[in-house]
């Protein structure tokens, strides 16, 4: 069978960072800690010993000086679901929480009243660079979906009001914002460093991907984000960023 990526907490990637210069015996650990070390071991970035893999040296290194640094955080009712990912020039390394992906079962109800997970694990994986913006789409579910026209702008409370409350009222008449209003809605902050970019993007569902911009300090511009266009401002998020191996 197939080997399963470790999940981890931050308290586990500080371990895998530590081990570089302190081996981690796992009787001086707590037992969620020791575990976490066990399925680092099992993974084979960390040895038996508690030092830190000779093979895994690149992957340590590209957490520390990353050449990029991604991270995706979707927020949805009390919930934010994370994934990062540092890329280096050969390896690049995710922690990613459990898919915010809207399905066709998920009411906006639903989603509305998301909750915080109990525990704050990231399954980890090593990667080459080229894999963390299509390892990124997938969690964030991108595909194909209605992409509407024009751009359409609305007060940044009622959207906010919205992103709560899904039986908060629609602003206005308008039939595309109507719908939008029914679908299930989570709003996505893209952020890439060392650039200090970050990229707001509301997913409404069955009613498309809009990218958001602030017009004035009250004033909320959508603008339709087709999944392609969303791809490619992946890769241009991160390709403008850094020089990592990307395909």
């Amino acid at each position: 069978m197939p080997r399963q990526p470790p999940v981890i907490t931050e308290a586990g990637l500080r371990l895998l960072l530590d081990s570089a210069t302190t081996p981690q015996a796992g009787h001086t650990l707590d037992e969620p800690l020791r575990l976490e070390r066990d399925q680092l071991v099992q993974a084979g970035l960390i040895g038996g010993d508690g030092w830190l893999n000779p093979a895994a040296t690149d992957v340590v290194e590209a957490i520390r000086r990353p050449d990029v640094q991604l991270q995706v955080e979707v927020a949805a009712g009390a919930s934010v679901r994370v994934f990062k990912a540092w890329l280096g020039y050969q390896r690049a390394v995710i922690l990613a929480q459990p898919s915010p992906a809207i399905t066709v079962a998920d009411s906006p109800q639903d989603i509305a009243g998301r909750t915080p997970p109990a525990l704050a694990g990231y399954q980890l994986q090593v990667v080459v660079p080229g894999w963390v913006p299509v390892a990124a789409a997938r969690w964030l579910g991108l595909g194909p979906r209605e992409s509407p026209a024009g751009d359409r702008r609305l007060p940044w409370p009622a959207l906010l009001r919205r992103l709560a409350d899904p039986g908060a009222p629609v602003p206005g008449d308008d039939p595309v914002l109507a719908r939008l209003w029914g679908q299930p809605m989570q709003l996505c902050a893209i952020t890439v460093q060392p650039s200090r970019s970050r990229t707001l993007v509301l997913d409404a569902a069955g009613a498309g991907l809009w990218r958001l911009a602030t017009e004035d300090p009250g004033t909320a511009v959508l603008t339709p984000l087709p999944p392609h266009a969303a791809w490619r401002l992946l890769l241009t998020l991160i390709t403008q960023t850094g020089r990592a191996g990307l395909i």
